[in-house]
């Protein structure tokens, strides 16, 4: 039972290693491979996302993308889980979250932290992030209620991560 386990968090390792290494650069894009001209950079971008999709570790609509950027399951009983999304507008435009403006391409993160034993409980639960975004700062032109989900394994991984809307 001991090795199954063990065996799990190897490869839950490794899988965020992956997607750590195909995470995005410091300046949002994902690096292009190849030369410097900048040829094929779309289509790595698009085979990173898909890659990503694939893994469940991304999610996106017409308005926002949400990846797991960060996840650190301490190895004891003791010490938090740490989860962070990262959330980023996909739009030409602007919009508000909380009054906080978010511009096209802007980024913002969203960290969770549990501790193990309560994120223990909350396997095969569905989680939800709620937002609302608007056209004005005041939120009175909504133009997006819901938000993410994702699932907590029975590994105590994050998995199934989808958008929704209300």
């Amino acid at each position: 039972m001991n090795g199954k386990i063990l065996m799990k968090k190897y490869v839950v390792a490794i899988l965020m290693a992956g997607i750590t290494l195909a995470a995005c650069g410091k300046d949002g894009t994902i690096p292009s491979v190849g030369g410097n001209d900048g040829e094929g950079k779309e289509s790595d971008s698009e085979e990173a996302r898909a890659e990503e999709k694939e893994s469940g570790a991304i999610a996106e609509n017409m308005i926002f993308r949400a990846r797991l950027k960060e996840f650190s399951l301490p190895e004891g009983d003791e010490g938090m889980v740490v989860v962070v999304f990262e959330f980023t507008n996909v739009t030409d435009e602007t919009y508000y979250k909380n009054g906080e403006e978010i511009v096209s391409g802007g980024t913002w993160d969203k960290t969770i932290s549990y501790t193990k034993e309560k994120w223990k409980k909350m396997s095969g639960i569905e989680n939800w992030i709620h937002y609302v975004f608007s056209e004005d700062s005041k939120g009175e032109k909504p133009i997006f209620k819901g938000g993410l989900s994702f699932l907590v394994a029975e590994d105590l991984s994050v998995t199934g991560l989808y958008v929704f809307e209300e």
